[in-house]
């Protein structure tokens, strides 16, 4: 009787035991033995609006320039979500490239940059935009 009591009391003790204590998981790091949670998505996708601009100011400053301008149209693209609305004013930002010197080349890309300086208050043009919270709204690339 007294060995069913203790057998009772052990293999109570082990059920005790493993009830109250975490399991352990082991992540593809290695040692440490903790879940691994997935970091919360972006707050925003990656987004790009293809629009047709008309030129409402050009400021130029020491850095570059940049263009406000009034979007008259706004394209659907399914591959991108789009946060431009047609009938707002931004101000516009463009892309230019610029290599591991810090150099800005003169690609294809640039010389289209550099023809908006050319343009007009009421001149339009077509472009690629896209918008990050911190840093307002770039033109990725004009549309010919």
């Amino acid at each position: 009787m007294k060995k069913l009591i203790s057998f009772s009391v052990l293999l109570l003790s082990f059920h005790f035991f493993s009830c109250c204590t975490q399991p352990q998981v082991e992540n593809k790091g290695g040692s440490s033995g903790q879940i691994n949670i997935p970091p919360p998505p972006q707050d925003i996708a990656i987004n790009r609006s293809t629009v047709t601009a008309t030129i409402q100011d050009i400021m130029k400053g020491d850095n570059g320039f940049t263009i406000r301008a009034l979007i008259s149209q706004v394209e659907d693209d399914g591959a991108y979500q789009s946060l431009a609305t047609a009938g707002r004013t931004y101000t516009l930002t463009p892309l230019f490239y610029i290599n591991d010197e810090g150099n800005m080349p003169d690609n294809e890309k640039n010389r289209r940059f550099k023809t908006l300086l050319d343009k007009n208050a009421g001149d339009t043009f077509k472009a690629y935009i896209f918008f990050e919270r911190m840093n307002g709204w770039f033109i990725q690339d004009l549309i010919n």
